[in-house]
């Protein structure tokens, strides 16, 4: 696992698309539901695992594009 590579999140209200982009290779992509009160912790660890299972070392991740037009849930504008 000594390849870089490009992290790709789309952020939504029901799914989070994760894409994986190795330096050498094709992009794998995932999908995971919105959990509302998940913490920072556990999606980078759901994160990292998906890394290390394309083969790429979160460590290796060069950059990372997040998109999101989910509005404000927590009542504050």
């Amino acid at each position: 696992m000594t390849q870089s590579g490009l992290l790709l999140l789309d952020v939504g209200n029901t799914t989070i698309k994760i894409g994986v982009l190795p330096a050498q290779g094709f992009l794998a992509a995932y999908s995971l539901p919105t959990q509302h009160f998940a913490t920072s912790d556990a999606l980078g660890l759901q994160v990292a695992e998906i890394c290390r299972r394309e083969g790429l070392a979160p460590e290796a991740v060069e950059a990372w594009a997040i998109s999101s037009v989910v509005p404000c849930t927590s009542g504050d504008r």
